[in-house]
């Protein structure tokens, strides 16, 4: 009976083994997945880098934040206008070979403002996006956007370029567009106009929002259903009618926003007008 016994559990553990390859296999096909999107992001970030590096006029260290400016039309006459972009959580640089990508809202606001003569000098202040991580794990659903300092870094710049208030204006996708709603709300003289791309506030915290607003968001977005976002607008518009105004993107996902938000020609008019 034992030898029955030793014998069915040799096989099983023979089957096990058997099974396993398949199963490296598939970690191997995700590993290899995961380096050839990382090449994929290199060589796409390489490439918007160069199509905005003449673009480049300054960069610095704001306290512990580090930022970059682009500036277009730098002769204009007439008034300066700030642009703030605050990207996405893979804007963040983790380190260890990730490859942090670059805000294509960047690009588009300065090729906008190079194409329109009634347009002036823009300049497009980049801080670098930083993160909090929550109840001490990394894992990315635990990490918070930080404003540790960014609030401090736009008025620096904002005196350096003698920009108005009515010039200061700021754009923000994912978690940039929710650290930049945060920010209207606590900071409310800090930005005269907003675009949000692909996210939402909280409905308690819109009392002091004094920004005009502009939302983009995907329809098909399942990582901030559309319907926060409208119950965010109904709490800001309760507070101050017409304070904000969401455009929904048809078809469209929270990664697909980002590019076809900041395509829009309607949106840059609108932002620095």
């Amino acid at each position: 009976m034992n030898r029955f016994i030793m014998t069915l559990l040799a096989s099983a553990a023979l089957c096990a083994y058997a099974e396993r390859p398949p199963m490296h296999g598939a970690h191997r096909r995700a590993a290899e997945l995961r380096q050839q999107q990382t090449k994929e992001q290199a060589k796409a970030n390489e490439e918007a880098k160069r199509r905005i590096a003449h673009y480049k006029t300054d960069e610095g260290v704001c306290g512990t934040r580090a930022w970059k400016e682009y500036t277009a039309n730098p002769k204009a006459k007439g008034e300066t206008t700030l642009l703030v972009v605050l990207g996405g959580r893979d804007s963040v640089n983790r380190g260890g070979g990730l490859v942090p990508s670059v805000p294509p809202a960047i690009e588009k606001a300065l090729s906008y403002a190079r194409n329109q003569t009634k347009v002036g000098k823009v300049v497009v202040l980049v801080p670098e996006m930083t993160v909090e991580r929550m109840g001490g794990g990394g894992r990315r659903g635990l990490e918070n956007p930080s404003a540790d300092g960014l609030a401090k870094l736009v008025r620096s710049r904002v005196e350096a370029h003698g920009v108005k208030r009515e010039r200061v204006f700021a754009t923000g996708f994912s978690m940039g567009g929710g650290l930049l709603l945060s920010l209207l709300n606590d900071d409310p003289t800090l930005f005269f106009r907003a675009l949000v791309v692909g996210a939402s506030g909280k409905t308690d915290a819109v009392a002091d929002v004094k920004a005009e607003v502009l939302s983009y968001h995907g329809e098909d977005d399942d990582l901030i259903p559309i319907a926060r976002v409208k119950a965010y607008a109904e709490a800001l518009c309760a507070k101050r009618p017409k304070a904000i105004r969401v455009e929904v993107l048809p078809k469209t996902g929270h990664a697909e926003s980002e590019k076809a938000a900041y395509a829009k020609q309607d949106a840059w008019e609108w932002l620095l007008r």
